[in-house]
């Protein structure tokens, strides 16, 4: 790849990230709800300054010149509505440690602040210590200047109810912490606590451990190691991380690292504002899926399994939605990280041979989030683009299984309401189970199994699949134009409130899952009327004031919040059902509608700053780094892309599978298939 030319500082591209871009949230009003993360891409733990204990992590206001720091925490949170697991965090001070918890904070000025992918750094006001944060994929280092003669304690928090924390020698602690849900019996984080002082005192404070040393002359060096397996592969994992390296050579490493995959990406043109808006959304991208993977003394990966609780061979992910990530994450990494998504793919598959099922929402197990099995449309999408590094026949087997099989009741894996669709086509209205979003995902991820069954010929399911995908079809009503929910005897419920959220629609109402058919736009469009009566019922959502009723959610939830705040219509920008419909009228022939209302998402939803809504791993970022580039997947398992002008003069991609991909901006949007986008690697760029 390209070096970065010294003097065109804008051309840095770790530098452009700003990881504090959406870290102005709460949870009534989202502007990503994330935290400022330091680590590596990818990694098994992410290191952050924490002043909200639990998902959430951190929050701070810009318009504020001061913020609160309860704590750098070793996290594993990937959402604020999923929580955090085998969290543990540690606090620098000096003198008395308050008795209450909450009184324990200190705070600091946020012109001190300094916030990257490889590091953050702030001094705070109370104590007076200055902070540096760096950190690899499974250890965290602290650097810490304490005042001269100070009483210098670390304090560790004991993050979640079930942990426990020791001494080990002069200068170290060794612990235990457990949290989440439906983990199995053994599987918690271990972590290691080392300083390079020797500890004089160690004494417990409600829930917390006070650890005394003598500062000294000179910075404290902190490192605080992390696994899922046991202490001594958390040391394994400090020594083969950090080894002998100081603070300065560990980050350099990290910067490093992160510059490596962003400068994947290379952009010529646009604004400082886009650039920096644009890095910041690939870096978040590159979070996750997290790795559970670690290393053994003979170098070969192994990990706990939070399905079995085993200690278990080979690789494992996870933290990741499907729901959310189908959309954009997956195909972003099958253009500029086709080996690592093979590698990614394989460790789901790892999930679904130690559970039986493929997760829907992993963090670190299965859990109940969200509807549909949309891994169907991430493994269609790869076996579709031909990404090599996992077994087809068993991701194929995975994807039936889901379809055919009925899922957990509570739908923590696979299909709830299954039988009733295959009887229906549907899935009947009862007791507000989402059924109209329920259906409409499950036509589509119908359609994804009869993908990978033509690839695979198996002819039979090919066809029955196929079948299944025109499903959708059964909720349309000609009248209202409109996905409704039908009874069990298949009669439209009454009334029909086109602004009623909840109920049969997760998150969203009956405007939110207009057009939400990715695998038949044509199909879609003919039962509007044609083309143009689509496009312009696309406009008259946009047109239509941001207008709600709260319906079974019975108050106003964020993403109703988000979508009145943005001035956008009904198009809720803010949640994952809607980022592919702009692109339907593109697929249908009016690219001026989807040319037009994409740019301006680009140019009033996102900024270095701000994203439309919850951040869900890495979601958002990647739909900005799609639609920027101008290369955006209306429909994954469709291996083509809507090709549009985009931000820049210029993008190239730089895959980790050695291909180059150069993408000139045009100035008219079509269709391009994604063979055609990889045979532009033989351009000698």
């Amino acid at each position: 790849m390209p070096a970065t030319p010294a003097d065109q500082p804008w051309t840095d591209t770790v530098r452009l990230v700003n990881p504090l871009c959406g870290s102005e949230s709460e949870r009534d009003y989202s502007t990503g709800l994330t935290y400022p993360a330091v680590g590596v891409p990818w990694g098994m733990t992410y290191f952050s300054p924490m002043n909200r204990p639990g998902g959430q992590v951190f929050t701070r206001r810009r318009d504020w010149p001061i913020n609160r720091l309860d704590g750098f925490v070793a996290t594993h949170a990937a959402s604020a509505w999923v929580g955090d697991y085998g969290s543990v965090s540690v606090l620098p001070g000096v003198g008395t440690v308050q008795e209450h918890p909450a009184d324990r904070a200190d705070c600091y000025r946020l012109d001190t602040e300094h916030s990257a992918p490889h590091d953050y750094r702030i001094r705070l006001a109370a104590s007076g210590i200055g902070c540096e944060l760096t950190a690899t994929a499974r250890c965290g280092m602290l650097r810490l200047n304490y005042p001269a003669d100070a009483d210098a304690h670390l304090l560790v928090n004991l993050t979640t109810d079930v942990c426990e924390v020791h001494q080990h020698g002069d200068h170290e602690l060794h612990g235990t912490a457990r949290d989440g849900v439906n983990l199995p019996e053994g599987f918690a984080c271990r972590y290691v606590v080392r300083l390079d002082r020797s500890i004089t005192s160690i004494e417990r404070v409600n829930g917390a451990l006070v650890v005394r040393f003598d500062a000294g002359d000179g910075p404290v060096h902190v490192t605080l190691a992390t696994s899922f397996i046991d202490h001594e592969q958390a040391q394994r994992n400090a020594n083969r991380e950090i080894g002998g390296r100081d603070f300065d050579a560990v980050r350099a490493e990290t910067e490093a690292a992160w510059r490596a995959e962003l400068d994947r990406v290379r952009i010529t043109g646009g604004t400082d504002n886009q650039r920096r808006t644009f890095y910041t959304c690939l870096w978040r991208t590159l979070l996750f899926p997290r790795t559970l993977t670690e290393f053994d003394a003979d170098d070969n990966p192994v990990h706990r399994s939070p399905y079995t609780g085993g200690v278990k061979p080979g690789h494992l992910v996870t933290d990741n939605g499907f729901w959310d990530t189908s959309r954009t994450v997956y195909p972003l990494l099958s253009l500029a990280w086709p080996t690592k998504l093979g590698e990614t793919l394989d460790g789901w598959l790892t999930a679904y041979r130690q559970s039986g099922w493929m997760p829907q929402w992993a963090s670190p197990g299965h859990r109940a989030a969200m509807v549909g099995t949309h891994s169907a449309a991430v493994f269609a999408d790869a076996i579709a683009k031909g990404i090599k590094g996992f077994d087809h026949a068993t991701a194929f087997a995975s994807m039936l299984k889901d379809a055919t099989v009925p899922g957990h009741p509570d739908g923590v894996y696979g299909r709830q309401q299954l039988p009733e669709y295959l009887e229906r086509g549907y899935c009947p209205e009862v007791d507000g189970l989402d059924s109209v979003c329920r259906s409409l995902d499950y036509a589509y991820n119908d359609w994804c199994v009869a993908v990978v069954a033509d690839v695979l010929s198996e002819t039979e399911h090919a066809a029955t699949f196929r079948k299944r995908a025109e499903n959708w079809r059964t909720l349309f009503d000609p009248v209202t134009k409109f996905f409704r929910p039908r009874d069990m005897d298949g009669q439209f419920v009454e009334p029909f409130r086109e602004f009623l959220w909840g109920g049969p629609y997760r998150e969203g109402g009956p405007w939110q899952y207009r057009f939400a058919v990715p695998h038949d736009p044509r199909g879609l469009a003919d039962v509007f009327g044609g083309s143009d009566a689509l496009a312009a019922e696309m406009q008259r959502m946009v047109d239509t004031p941001p207008h709600f009723e709260v319906g079974t959610y019975r108050k106003v939830i964020h993403e109703m919040a988000e979508m009145a705040g943005a001035n956008f219509g009904q198009y809720a920008h803010s949640n994952q059902p809607v980022h592919g419909m702009l692109f339907t009228a593109a697929r249908v022939g009016r690219p001026d509608v989807t040319q037009r209302l994409v740019r301006r998402v680009l140019d009033e939803l996102y900024s270095p700053d701000d994203y439309p809504g919850d951040e869900d791993n890495g979601e958002m970022g990647a739909w900005y780094v799609l639609a920027a580039i101008g290369l955006f997947p209306h429909c994954p398992g469709d291996p083509s892309y809507t090709r549009l002008p985009s931000l820049f003069d210029d993008v190239v991609l730089h895959a980790d599978d050695g291909h180059v991909i150069h993408l000139p901006r045009v100035e008219t949007t079509g269709t391009v298939a994604h063979a055609d986008v990889i045979k532009a690697t033989h351009r000698g760029v």
